[in-house]
């Protein structure tokens, strides 16, 4: 009977389990969405020659974030030729840009771009101040480097990961207030300037600003501090300042928990492991119920269903209920076995119902004894119905009194008047008081020893 209800509850459990997970929605993962929330910010004209970056856009109105010295040159020389490309790699279309606001102390800059492809995505922000975006977190970074323009201007923007090294707060010109940084070491080179660096969400914690440079010591040397340290504005700083401008941004507030960079397309996506789970839930369902059915039927050929699993459940009630205590005393007394003797200064002696000799007891001291089958217990019972760690019998030394806990046994303690105990909660009793451990088979009372 135990087997078949274990059979009922288990073709339950994985069906819901089944169709929980069949229903959850994936995150949606795609490369192509991440990559078109960057921009590459071109300036030709300039007495530094071509002058590239990258630019993060911010919602669906145009607005693009990225450093000042990227655009910086075109802010002193307007006739300088300045556009942000647009496109795919088959064509290349040249979009002119406003700005919109700039700060040469923060180094940053907001432009609007008029006619982007209405395919890309903004990128989403998340709280840079987060306890969970701290120090030795996945980052990546996602620009345009110069180094890839290989055979072409490059127009897919190049993914490079690392981790956060450390928390800074410095001035980015002299004289200028001190801006929060993020140090990491997800490579960033020429071009990669306003560029963002994104958590494992696929979510804008920063804005990606310079890279050390080697210093000069004297005219002879130098000392090469450039080696895997790169610098981010943080992205509450890039927050504050659209805000400034009453700039409408995404803010995900949410706990990142991915592995892998996600960026949201706004349209339903569903991996394919939901699926696969789904099928073998429902697999093994049909299975049991298969096996249900065969026991069912060898047993009961003319029950139907639904009455086979109301007697099953029935029946199994019935049995949990006919475990209370009766009247009647079995004897189980080779079941029983006392452990750690210590003499016979006690507050109490624990007696077996068998027999009211005192030899026949343990003592209860101020350590409360454990009643179980396991090799730790103070009072070992043999009995299967027992638990390995069934209960504790104690002395209250405070309230002068003999207290039983049951510890969440499956088959319970019970006063002989027939009184369960609440699991985890004292219960006193007074010596001769009569208690058992799940069966009345195994009933004892307290004697009250020398003290």
């Amino acid at each position: 009977m135990a087997v078949r209800i274990s059979l009922i509850k288990s073709i339950a459990l994985v069906s819901i389990s089944s169709l929980f997970f069949g229903v959850v929605k994936a995150a949606s993962f795609k490369w192509d969405i991440a990559d078109s929330g960057v921009l590459r910010i071109v300036t030709e004209g300039s007495n530094q020659g071509l002058i590239s970056g990258t630019g993060i856009l911010v919602n669906k109105k145009g607005y693009v974030i990225t450093n000042y010295h990227v655009v910086g040159s075109y802010i002193e020389n307007p006739t300088n030729n300045s556009y942000v490309l647009d496109g795919g790699r088959g064509k290349q279309y040249r979009k002119r840009y406003q700005l919109k606001w700039y700060s040469r102390e923060y180094d940053i800059a907001i432009i609007k771009v008029e006619g982007l492809d209405t395919k890309r995505f903004p990128l989403a922000f998340a709280n840079s101040e987060s306890r969970y975006v701290n120090k030795g977190i996945e980052v990546f970074s996602l620009g345009f480097p110069g180094a890839s323009d290989v055979g072409g201007i490059q127009l897919e923007p190049v993914l490079k990961n690392g981790i956060i090294s450390v928390r800074r707060r410095f001035s980015l010109r002299k004289g200028a207030k001190p801006i929060r940084m993020f140090e990491h070491n997800a490579t960033i080179n020429s071009g990669n300037s306003g560029s963002p660096l994104l958590d494992s969400c696929g979510r804008v914690i920063g804005m990606n600003q310079s890279k050390a440079r080697s210093k000069l010591v004297s005219t002879q040397s130098r000392v090469n501090i450039a080696e895997g340290t790169f610098w981010s504005i943080r992205s509450n700083v890039l927050m504050l300042a659209l805000k400034s401008q009453k700039i409408t941004f995404s803010l995900d507030k949410n706990r990142c928990t991915s592995s892998g960079l996600v960026a949201d397309s706004g349209n339903d996506s569903y991996q394919v492991w939901p699926f696969v789970i789904l099928f073998i839930g429902l697999s093994l369902s049909f299975m049991f119920l298969l096996i249900l059915l065969k026991r069912m039927k060898s047993q009961h050929p003319a029950e139907g269903v639904s009455e086979y699993v109301k007697r099953e459940i029935s029946q199994f009630l019935k049995n949990r209920s006919s475990k209370r205590v009766s009247k009647k005393i079995y004897s189980s007394r080779e079941d029983i076995t006392m452990v750690n003797r210590q003499g016979i200064s006690a507050y109490g002696i624990l007696i077996s119902c068998e027999s009211d000799d005192d030899t026949q007891g343990i003592e209860i001291r101020l350590r409360p004894l454990l009643v179980g089958r396991s090799k730790s217990a103070d009072i070992k019972l043999k009995d299967e119905r027992v638990g390995r760690k069934h209960a504790y019998i104690g002395w209250d030394l405070t309230d002068q009194k003999f207290y039983i806990r049951d510890l969440g046994s499956v088959n319970g303690t019970w006063i002989a008047t027939g009184k369960k105990l609440a699991v985890n909660k004292r219960i006193y009793i007074n010596p001769g008081e009569k208690f058992c451990f799940a069966d009345q088979s195994l009933m004892f009372y307290i004697k009250k020893g020398n003290m």
